[in-house]
């Protein structure tokens, strides 16, 4: 049986509590000193870091709107989409948008910078066509009693323009309730207006003063019509007999029960639909956005200082081994030395694997549900450089487990034996672990649960084939 001195063999070596305390200070002093040191680097590089950490977010947002573009182009081909205009997105980064434009407007500005295109560029303003006749069998009737009336308006006047045979025709479909005599109806009518509104004729000055009497713009539309003639502007014609008929039609122009009864729309320029083309890149819904004024400071500051404890994270870990070496026996004290470099590594790589594999995954799950919600996401800087510094560090923690599983088996706490026989509960205690360290979705939980369940195995094998020196407590034994 081995004999043992009464006097602990280690006794010198350890460190009572105060003097734990004051390495404790030593050590954060100047961990301290060089977190600030890496800070002021940051501060330098401030903006680039903030564009660096958005950039998984623009590009999840970038390959949101291409696939929301790809998919209303589906919907617009019927899922036949030329690959011509699909290569418009996929290759040069472009995104449709349908947008109503007045043509008459870019025409005049043409016209305007190019004037030998005036007569090559015309075209029908303010058009009448079959959904402006709001209600066929009132506008018939309207027309049918101007022209028993014979009184001097627009009406009338369009009814006295007709042959006998369509004055026939509107009199004959008058009280018709048969849906395809009503349709015929109102495509004639509208046919009938259309060329109707082109006819400087059709208002004398008098009649259309009397039908502008109660609109609140009647001074103006006066005027324009007395100049009517002057630029043989046949759009202001056009224009101005809308005015009057539909001020005809309605009676009073801001009664809205007597609007939502008229028998015509009311005046509007030709609209078309237009397909606009937009670089993704550039596009403000990419842009990520602040909400108060000290925002964008506030995240440049943080952004600075995360970049400062990367860039001295090899100071900031020698100075936290260098005080858990300071209360170890000098068995322990090599574990530092060697952990040291193998910690860095492991937590560089994990912060890597979120930042650079992880995030992909995760936007994706989370913005496909607004794209079945029908939602557009609008994320605020603050919110994802929170999400940005907290899973990449919770990774890089986690990627510790073998270094701290090697080191416990090291210094006696564990062994191999009891790695593997509660391999069970370890794998539910990183399962826990992953769910708490990640945000709530199931995708940064599974990807960060699969690489920790490998590295507990790796820190098994690390336990069990990692050479080893002979234990000092051995030598005790053998006194």
């Amino acid at each position: 049986m081995s004999q043992r001195d009464e006097k602990d063999l280690f006794s010198e070596t350890t460190m009572t509590f105060g003097e734990h305390i004051e390495e404790l200070r030593r050590c954060l002093w100047k961990a301290m000193i060089g977190l600030l040191i890496g800070f002021g680097i940051g501060l330098s590089v401030g903006e680039r870091i903030v564009d660096f950490i958005q950039s998984p977010l623009k590009r999840s947002l970038e390959e949101y709107y291409s696939n929301q573009a790809k998919e209303q182009l589906r919907r617009e081909y019927e899922g036949k989409v030329s690959p011509e205009v699909l290569a418009m997105v996929v290759e040069r980064g472009l995104i449709p948008e349908q947008m109503t434009i007045e043509p008459r407007f870019f025409m005049q500005q043409f016209i305007e910078a190019h004037p030998g295109l005036a007569g090559v560029l015309a075209f029908p303003a303010y058009p009448f066509r079959d959904e402006d006749v709001a209600n066929a069998e009132t506008l018939a009737e309207a027309l049918v009693k101007a022209g028993k009336q014979r009184e001097r308006t627009g009406l009338a006047g369009i009814w006295d323009g007709l042959t006998a045979d369509k004055q026939t025709h509107l009199i004959k479909g008058t009280g018709s309730d048969d849906d395809a005599e009503l349709l015929k109806k109102r495509e004639a009518l509208a046919k009938i207006f259309d060329q109707a509104l082109s006819r400087p004729d059709l208002y004398d000055e008098t009649t259309f003063a009397e039908s502008m009497k109660k609109h609140a713009a009647k001074d103006e539309l006066i005027k324009r019509f007395t100049k009517r003639g002057e630029n043989n502007d046949n759009a202001e014609v056009r224009l101005l007999n809308w005015f009057a008929l539909h001020a005809e039609l309605t009676g009073d122009w801001f009664d809205l029960n007597a609007e939502s009864a008229n028998p015509i729309a009311s005046p509007h320029p030709l609209l078309v639909r237009a397909r606009v083309w937009r670089d993704l890149k550039n596009d403000r819904r990419i842009k990520i956005k602040t909400l108060s004024p000290q925002e964008a400071f506030v995240i440049w500051l943080k952004a600075s200082l995360v970049f400062g404890m990367v860039i001295s994270s090899p100071w900031l870990f020698w100075q936290m081994w260098q005080f858990v070496g300071a209360g170890l026996y000098p068995h322990e004290k090599r574990y530092v030395t060697i952990f040291l470099p193998f910690s860095l590594v492991l937590f560089w790589a994990g912060a890597a694997l979120a930042f650079f594999f992880v995030f992909r995954f995760v936007l994706d799950f989370l913005f496909s549900f607004n794209a079945s919600m029908g939602i557009d996401p609008d994320p605020r800087i603050s919110e994802w450089i929170g999400f940005a510094l907290f899973l990449p560090i919770g990774f890089g923690i986690s990627f510790q487990l073998p270094l701290v599983m090697l080191f416990m088996e090291r210094i006696g706490l564990f062994s191999v034996e009891i790695y593997i026989r509660k391999v069970r509960i370890s794998i539910l205690v990183i399962a826990v672990l992953s769910m708490l360290l990640t945000p709530a979705d199931p995708i940064s939980m599974l990807l960060m649960f699969i690489p920790l369940t490998l590295l507990y195995f790796l820190g098994v094998a690390l336990c069990k084939y990692m050479p080893r020196s002979r234990s000092p407590f051995k030598e005790v034994d053998e006194v």
